[in-house]
């Protein structure tokens, strides 16, 4: 089966508005999403920049720190108590650190042998060698603080903190680890540089928005000037049509049928004479006669009219004039259409009898003009040869190409089908004027 078909916006107007609002929303959705990612960016690289001068700050403390506690003898847990006590005081004073632990390594694992907070004291754990391994090569570590039980003390201050170990030995020979915890503000200055450049990235994309949607209503005003064009050509091209033809059927009227007519009343006038003159005369009066009453047919076919008034009457005149093939009309109660809708059926209705009988060689044509879908379709249904092929269809009718311009620059859709089996089926729906519109027409009759 052969289909094709075709469907268009009926207002150039909202077809440019349609574009523009679809242009704008793809761009404030761009404009979001690059918004979007270069805050996200910018924060992950805002927060990695804070996380190293964290890890700066951290190493710088805790090396200072590191140099006051070597000296004690962690195995005289009393002596060193008061001593590292003292050293400390002013670290913690000023906020340098929070806390400090001295870890004893005691197999495979560790304790707490001094805090400057008690209740930390004597805690245990096991022996993490991958962090052994990297502070007995003289690295300093530092690693957020976890949110865990043996750091609940520490989480309860509430601060952005980091944890700084080094590995030292004592006096006394014993293997220990210092943990000192330093407090950072990575949130604070990646929340400061955001508040800094996102009015700035925001600005700047505000232009951008303002800049492409003032393209954008540049871009809709010429696609409504191009669409208005179109319509306004589409139908030149088909008033053009009608007006050659019915220039041309006015010139076989006035000439072509008359002579005709009267040479028959010439051939009646002068029969008799002999009997084979009398055949002869009456054959050419016959082939005369069928001339003139198809010329007339194809003439009334031809005549021009228009409005939606007309319209039922109109696709009975050209039902009445058809002869073959034969045409049967039906035109349902309830169909609404404005004058240019109406002259669009009409053309519409010729072209399909006219291809019926001219290429399909039709022996019957149904046209039917119904409401359907807030609209009026209309059906020209032949039981023709049908096309052979979409390219017949689509480029062997200039009429229907026409035809078809016209429809969808009112805002209609064309099908056209042909089955295997044989005939075709023209299809056209148009939509009603709208509602409260002071030129709408009355319904058809």
């Amino acid at each position: 089966m052969i289909r094709l078909a075709a469907t268009s916006q009926r207002d150039p107007v909202e077809r440019a508005r349609s574009v523009l609002r679809r242009h704008l929303v793809a761009t404030s959705a761009l404009v979001v999403g690059i918004m979007l990612s270069m805050l996200l960016a910018e924060w992950a690289l805002t927060r990695r920049a804070a996380d190293r001068m964290a890890e700066q700050v951290s190493t710088r403390v805790a090396r200072t720190v590191s140099e006051l506690v070597t000296g004690a003898d962690f195995g005289d847990e009393g002596q060193s108590h008061t001593a590292l006590d003292e050293r400390i005081r002013s670290f913690l004073e000023a906020g340098t650190i929070v806390r400090i632990k001295v870890w004893m390594v005691e197999g495979d694992q560790v304790r707490v042998v001094y805090s400057d907070d008690p209740r930390t004291e004597g805690t245990v754990r096991a022996f993490s060698s991958d962090l052994a391994r990297r502070l007995d090569a003289g690295e300093t570590v530092v690693l957020p603080v976890p949110d865990d039980a043996e750091h609940q003390f520490e989480s309860a201050l509430g601060m952005d903190l980091r944890e700084a170990f080094i590995g030292f030995v004592d006096r006394a020979g014993n293997q220990l680890r210092l943990e000192v915890y330093v407090p950072v503000q990575s949130r604070e200055l990646t929340a400061n540089a955001l508040i800094v450049q996102a009015p700035v990235i925001g600005v700047g994309l505000v232009l951008l928005v303002v800049v492409l949607s003032w393209g954008s209503l540049s871009l809709a005003g010429q696609l409504k000037t191009l669409a208005e064009q179109r319509h306004r050509a589409v139908l030149y091209g088909l008033r053009s049509r009608e007006e050659e033809r019915t220039g041309l059927a006015q010139r076989l009227h006035d000439g072509v049928v008359q002579s005709l007519a009267g040479s028959r009343l010439a051939l009646d006038s002068i029969r008799g004479r002999t009997a084979a003159d009398d055949a002869l005369l009456r054959r050419v009066a016959e082939v005369l006669g069928d001339d003139t009453r198809a010329l007339r047919e194809l003439l009334a076919e031809y005549v021009a009219v228009s409005g939606a008034a007309t319209l039922a009457s109109d696709l009975q005149r050209l039902a009445d004039a058809a002869g073959t093939p034969r045409v049967d009309v039906r035109v349902v109660p309830g169909v609404q259409l404005d004058d240019e809708s109406a002259d669009v059926i009409r053309r519409a209705a010729e072209e399909g009898v006219r291809n019926a009988r001219s290429h399909a060689c039709a022996a019957r044509v149904q046209v039917s003009l119904e409401p359907r879908g807030g609209g009026a379709e209309l059906a020209v249904v032949d039981d023709g040869r049908g096309m052979a092929s979409a390219s017949e269809a689509e480029t062997g009718h200039v009429g229907l190409a026409l035809v078809g311009s016209a429809v969808r620059s009112v805002g209609g859709r064309l099908s056209l089908e042909s089955p295997a089996t044989g005939g075709t089926t023209l299809r056209i729906w148009l939509p009603s004027p709208a509602a409260g519109d002071p030129r709408a027409p009355l319904p058809l009759p």
